[in-house]
């Protein structure tokens, strides 16, 4: 069922609802909250996105418990976060099986007794439901909704030339919650970076640095050109003796292993979870990448980043960590990405190396 005519029969039952059991509004009381519910039931980029905003809100009520409501990869991402008491696993995409797990969820939500609920960024229409039937008097999403009228609080989804980080820390100021800092962050362990040493040595990847690259994206118009990366690839090689990883999903194996053939590249493409991703990119001195979840993922690591933007703008999703170039092209022609040259990433790489962020050993 389209999310938009879902929207619409979701927009008149809850219309009716709150029309038959209207709330009454009271002013927000910080010291009443003991139980936070936090929304992030989108993918990798979005979740890391709102790891400052976790962090805010933890030190905003440093005694309450609470739950992030995640997707299975923001679940990944999530994991071991001191910030957060609990993970509840979201059912999924609002379908024919999530008719089946709803009212396990609800039960769930309900017994948790939350006071406050957050929707940091959820692109599924039971948000908004979710958020009022969990039974939070207070209650945190945008305002561009059309189920807006369910939110004690609405706030903005996007702000002209306001990154989202920073979206997300400005919307938390209406509950008095203060920024702690902009720096993305996942907590891995150390087994799991005991992990990434001995996939490392699996792949070949001991002995000389390597540079991680990832040339795809959600969408197909942010991919960098698969000649592109080959021709990078062979450069980097050559020019700095290091060893090049191609970083994928399983929808991208293929495409990665014809760059193995042609350009003598690692690929993990579809061979790992995000948080063995994330350990193997931990020991690798640069990422190479477009505006994805990997990027993403390579900043809350704090390693250094150059990033290739075309359709979307790193104006709002961009780089947080000091030591990040971007190289952008104006989308107003397509297809953009093309036009990012192998000649520009040599460039910027060299310019990451007189900075000192980025250190290659022979």
């Amino acid at each position: 069922m389209p999310n938009r005519v879902l929207l619409t029969g979701l927009q008149l039952i809850f219309r009716a609802v709150t029309r038959l059991r209207p709330e009454v509004a009271a002013p927000f009381n910080p010291e009443a909250i003991r139980r936070i519910l936090l929304f992030n039931t989108t993918a990798i980029g979005d979740t890391l996105l709102s790891t400052p905003a976790i962090r805010a809100v933890r030190k905003g009520f440093p005694r309450a418990y609470i739950v992030a409501l995640a997707s299975p990869s923001a679940r990944e991402v999530l994991l071991h976060n001191p910030f957060l008491d609990e993970i509840l696993l979201h059912p999924g995409r609002v379908n024919f099986p999530y008719v089946f797990r709803l009212p396990g969820l609800l039960r769930a939500l309900r017994s948790r007794r939350f006071g406050l609920a957050i929707i940091f960024h959820a692109n599924d229409p039971d948000a908004a439901p979710l958020a009022y039937l969990s039974g939070a008097p207070y209650r945190m999403g945008w305002r561009e909704s059309r189920l807006s009228f369910l939110f004690t609080h609405p706030v903005p989804s996007r702000r002209s030339g306001v990154h989202a980080v920073d979206l997300r820390l400005r919307n938390l100021e209406e509950l008095g919650i203060a920024s702690q800092g902009r720096d993305l962050e996942i907590f891995l362990q150390p087994e799991e970076e005991e992990r990434g040493r001995l996939m490392a040595r699996r792949l070949g990847l001991e002995g000389r640095p390597f540079i991680a690259v990832h040339p795809f994206g959600n969408k197909q118009n942010r991919w960098w050109p698969e000649p592109h990366v080959t021709v990078l690839a062979r450069r980097l090689i050559d020019v700095y003796g290091v060893q090049v990883l191609v970083v994928g999903g399983p929808k991208e194996a293929a495409i990665a292993n014809r760059m193995v053939d042609q350009a003598k590249v690692k690929s993990l493409a579809g061979r790992s979870t995000i948080r063995e991703t994330a350990a193997l990119l931990k020991r690798c001195v640069l990422m190479i990448s477009t505006d994805s979840g990997p990027m993403h993922l390579a900043q809350a690591l704090d390693l250094p980043t150059l990033a290739l933007y075309g359709p979307s703008d790193p104006v709002l999703t961009g780089p947080t960590r000091p030591h990040s170039l971007v190289i952008a092209k104006d989308c107003s022609t397509a297809p953009c990405m093309e036009t990012i040259r192998v000649e520009e990433v040599l460039k910027s790489v060299e310019e990451m190396v007189a900075r000192g962020w980025v250190r290659f050993h022979r």
